[in-house]
Formats: structure tokens, C-alpha cells, sequence
């Protein structure tokens, strides 16, 4: 909850800064030089892009975390196949194991 409203706050100081900015710019990136564009549309650019390469970063972590969560799913699936009397001992044998370092 309080990532979207941080992300709608930002979002509004970009709208408001790109607003407040609108003479034309001429950009240029190594050998490529763009035409004369406002600097509004130049800055909500680079803040899209920003959010698009933020979020391929994120990717690997939310695939990583997924799976680890579908792998706990499944091991809580099967302790709780398990007849009554066996419970325990299972959950005592996986106390007794030592934490992963990783």
C-alpha cells in the first residue's frame, strides 16, 4: 500500500517538473541526434524508462521468490497428507536439520 501511494507521489512531482519545464531541447545520445522535442516529453521518457528498467530488474527476484513459495506449498501439502500420528514426527526431524546458509 505504501509503494503505490509513494509511486503516485512521484508521479506527481515528474508531471509537475516536466509541466513547469516545456522549452524545446535538442537531444543528443553518442552518434544519434534527435530533433528539438519539449523537455516535458524528454523527462516523462527517461522516467518510463526508468520504470521499465526497474522493473526487469525485479523480474529474476519475483521469479526466485515464486518458486520458492510454490516449493513451501507443496512441502505443507505434504506434511499435511501425512496420518495424524506421523506429523510430529516429521516436523521434528525438519527442526532438527540445519538452516540452509544460502
Amino acid at each position: 500500500m505504501w509503494g503505490l501511494i509513494i509511486a503516485i507521489l512521484i508521479a506527481i512531482l515528474i508531471a509537475g517538473f516536466a509541466s513547469l519545464n516545456s522549452a524545446t531541447v535538442s537531444v543528443s545520445f553518442f552518434f544519434w541526434q534527435a530533433p528539438a522535442v519539449s523537455l516535458a516529453l524528454v523527462v516523462l521518457f527517461s522516467a518510463l524508462v526508468g520504470v521499465i528498467m526497474a522493473s526487469l530488474f525485479g523480474v529474476p527476484q519475483y521469479i526466485k521468490t515464486a518458486k520458492k513459495i510454490r516449493e513451501l506449498e507443496k512441502k505443507i501439502k505434504d506434511l499435511e497428507s501425512l496420518p495424524a500420528g506421523r506429523q510430529g514426527g516429521a516436523i521434528k526431524n525438519e527442526e532438527k536439520k540445519e538452516p540452509d546458509p544460502a
